[in-house]
């Protein structure tokens, strides 16, 4: 994924955590805000913890920790985000096994692979076990896989870049330029305000200059994404069906340019609003009777008669209301 001679300039620590942030539930933003930040890392053997370690606080005595105890008691003890428990031992075979299996032909993007596939593995021997999110939740994709991602999104010898807007100033942003090898060159948001010169303070007007500095910067854009911090950490912490395909047809969320393999996902999210809107009947629907009174059908066309509106028995089914969408967009296109 990267390559061997990397440049990587533009970033404080401030603004890398900022990055991170955005891409963060608004709601552990809110948890962190009191109080809870970092994470403990515990390292066990046989049945008692021998190493306590947060990773803000330092080191901390293992032999005041009660053993077992449940993760998210540990976390709020500690005031953590999250919670790893290492056997002792497992880091050491776990780099030793991922030495073994390396090959001289293998590129950095399939040794981030086996590593993290390795990692799985340890996680289901018990050797390693991570709370809140475990990687079991997650698939590992094959090198083909994220290779033919990457070639759909960002081909090889343009970049993309992220950029993240708040209170009308550019808070955080990352452009990465793809070569041959991998990305070679990545771009922080000092680098790139610098180049933006004065703004307007409207950041759907100001992610132009933000493109144009990353062309100057870093190369030519194949895929740029724009939004506000609090609707990036919004969508980052939804789960609502059509949430990030309303945002982007709203313009809270801006990608300017836009590759076509985004359009699926985004019409995923749509069809997701659908079949929920579809499940939701189903699941009212208790007899084959549906044109009796007390059928869905029945039930569903009595709402639209008896509602003020029919956007009300819309919204329902849809998960957002395509009427109120259609009236922001018409006044969004007349400011």
């Amino acid at each position: 994924m990267f390559a061997p001679d990397l440049y990587f300039v533009g970033f404080t620590a401030q603004e890398w955590h900022g990055l991170i942030d955005a891409i963060r539930p608004l709601d552990t933003v809110q948890v962190d805000s009191g109080g809870a930040t970092g994470g403990v890392v515990l390292v066990t053997e046989g049945k008692k913890p021998i190493k306590l370690l947060h990773t803000e606080r330092g080191r901390l005595d293992p032999t005041e920790q009660a053993w077992p105890v449940a993760f998210p008691e540990i976390a709020q003890r500690y005031g953590s985000r999250w919670v790893v428990e290492l056997q002792f031992g497992a880091l050491q075979s776990l780099f030793d096994r991922f030495g073994d299996e390396l090959t001289p032909d293998d590129d950095y993007l399939q040794q981030v692979l086996s590593l993290l596939t390795l990692f799985r593995q340890f996680e289901v021997e018990g050797r390693i076990r991570v709370w809140p999110q475990s990687l079991l939740q997650w698939p590992v994709p094959s090198h083909r896989t994220v290779s033919r991602a990457l070639d759909a999104i960002c081909p090889i010898g343009q970049s993309v870049v992220i950029g993240v807007f708040r209170r009308g100033q550019l808070y955080t942003a990352l452009a990465a330029r793809r070569g041959p090898l991998g990305f070679d060159r990545i771009v922080g948001p000092s680098v790139l305000r610098r180049e933006m010169g004065l703004v307007s303070g409207d950041w759907t007007r100001d992610y132009r200059y933000l493109l144009r500095a990353t062309e100057d910067c870093v190369g030519s854009v194949a895929l740029g994404c724009f939004a506000e911090l609090a609707t990036l950490q919004a969508l980052a912490g939804s789960r609502r069906p059509g949430a990030w395909a309303e945002a982007v047809a709203m313009r809270e969320v801006i990608l300017s340019p836009v590759v076509p393999a985004l359009a699926i996902p985004l019409g995923i999210d749509v069809g997701l609003a659908a079949l929920e809107g579809v499940r939701a009947l189903a699941e009212r629907a208790k007899s084959l009777d549906w044109l009796t009174r007390q059928g869905p059908l029945a039930s569903l066309l009595d709402r639209v008669h008896g509602a003020k509106s029919p956007a009300a028995s819309l919204k329902a089914i849809l998960g957002f209301d395509p009427l109120g969408l259609l009236y922001k967009l018409v006044e969004k296109r007349r400011e």
